[in-house]
């Protein structure tokens, strides 16, 4: 899943089991209950790079009406 940030174009990708893989539509609104985890970029070009990645494992996945 991804969704797109108008102001700055930023992706939020969450990993999902395969249960919960197409089982929603573009534009849905969802709640998801995860873990986040915070990693440095692989393959940085220099020590002083503080860039990082977000990325959320869901536990569980549900749609807000």
């Amino acid at each position: 899943m991804q969704n797109h940030d108008s102001a700055n174009d930023q992706a939020i990708q969450i990993i999902v089991d395969d249960e919960y893989v197409d089982a929603y539509k573009v534009g849905s609104t969802i709640r998801v209950n995860g873990v986040v985890y915070i990693d440095p970029i692989p393959d940085r070009s220099f020590i002083k790079d503080t860039r990082r990645i977000l990325q959320v494992r869901a536990l569980s996945i549900e749609e807000v009406s």
